[in-house]
C-alpha cells in the first residue's frame, strides 16, 4: 500500500457523503457489507443503503530508467460497492407500502433503478468542480485506465441488489521520506484538508501520514539515491555524493565547484 492510495480512497469517501442517496452511510473499506461465501450465497453484513469504498489492488511496472522504483504510483483498483436488501426497505407511514426511498416502491426492477441511480450520484459527486473532496481525489489521478461494473443478486433467500464499480486509476507516485511536498500538489492538498477538518480522526489520519513522510530538509543529493533506488557503491561511482574527508568519517561541504578548459573557466556555487 502506499501514502496515495491512503489519500485516493478517502478522498473520495469524503467526497460521496451527503451526495448520494445513501447519505453519510458512506463506508471506507468496510469489505465485508455483501460477503460472498464459498458456496455460492451472499451474506448482508450491515441493513441500511450504504455505498463503501476499498482499494483492491495495483501493479507498477518500472520502466529501464527506474530499475529499482518502488515509489511510482503506477495503477490502483478502487472499488466502489452499492447494495439494497428488503431489509433495508423504508415504510411510509400513510400509505404502509414499503420504499426503496421516498417516492420509489419496492420491486425488483426499482432495487436496479436505485443502483443506476445511485451509481450515477457517485459519478456527479466525483466530477463535481465545487467539490473540494473530489477536487482532490482528481488530483491524486493522472488519468482513468478502464471501469467495471458487476452485479450480485437473489442470494441467500433475501430480495438483493448489489452492484460494484472497480475504477482502475493511474495515479501519481509517493513522495520520499524527508521531500518538500509541493503546496499545490495532491499529498499536501489532501493532508492539509485532513488536518482542518472537524473530525478528530481525520486530524490523526493526517498525523499518522505525515509521519511517514517525515521531516523535510535533507540536501538535493540525498534524496537521489533512494529516489533511483541506487545501491551505496552505484551511487559513488557515478559521483552523486560529496567526497568524504581525509579522516574518513564524514562528507566535505562543497560550497564552489570551478570547472576549466582551453576555452574558459566556469565557477558554480550550489
Amino acid at each position: 500500500m502506499s501514502l496515495v492510495w491512503a489519500g485516493l480512497r478517502i478522498a473520495a469517501v469524503e467526497a460521496l457523503k451527503g451526495r448520494t442517496e445513501a447519505g453519510n452511510e458512506v463506508l471506507d473499506s468496510e469489505i465485508g457489507a455483501i460477503e460472498p461465501r464459498a458456496d455460492g450465497t451472499v451474506d448482508i453484513g450491515i441493513e441500511r443503503r450504504y455505498v463503501a469504498v476499498y482499494t483492491q489492488a495495483g501493479d507498477v511496472e518500472a520502466d529501464s530508467l527506474d530499475p529499482r522504483a518502488l515509489l511510482e504510483g503506477g495503477t490502483v483498483e478502487l472499488l466502489f460497492e452499492a447494495g439494497v436488501t428488503a431489509t433495508m426497505l423504508v415504510r411510509d407511514e400513510q400509505t404502509g407500502e414499503q420504499q426503496i426511498f421516498e417516492g420509489i416502491p419496492s420491486t425488483d426492477a426499482n432495487f436496479e433503478l436505485y443502483l443506476d441511480l445511485i451509481f450515477r450520484q457517485v459519478t456527479n459527486a466525483l466530477l463535481d468542480p465545487d467539490n473540494e473532496w473530489a477536487e482532490i481525489w482528481r488530483s491524486f489521478v493522472l488519468r482513468v485506465v478502464k471501469v467495471e461494473r458487476f452485479r450480485i443478486a437473489d442470494a441467500q433467500n433475501v430480495r438483493l441488489a448489489g452492484r460494484q464499480m472497480k475504477v482502475i486509476c493511474q495515479v501519481v507516485g509517493d513522495p520520499l521520506q524527508g521531500q518538500q511536498l509541493d503546496s499545490a500538489g495532491a499529498l499536501s492538498m489532501f493532508l492539509a484538508r485532513l488536518e482542518a477538518s472537524d473530525d478528530e480522526q481525520n486530524r490523526n489520519r493526517a498525523a499518522l501520514l505525515r509521519a511517514a513522510i517525515g521531516a523535510p530538509g535533507q540536501p538535493d543529493w540525498r534524496s537521489a539515491q533512494p529516489a533511483q533506488g541506487m545501491t551505496g557503491n552505484e551511487f559513488a561511482a557515478l559521483g552523486l555524493q560529496p567526497p568524504v574527508t581525509d579522516d574518513g568519517n564524514g562528507l566535505v561541504e562543497v560550497t564552489e565547484l570551478v570547472a576549466e578548459t582551453d576555452l574558459v573557466t566556469v565557477e558554480v556555487t550550489p
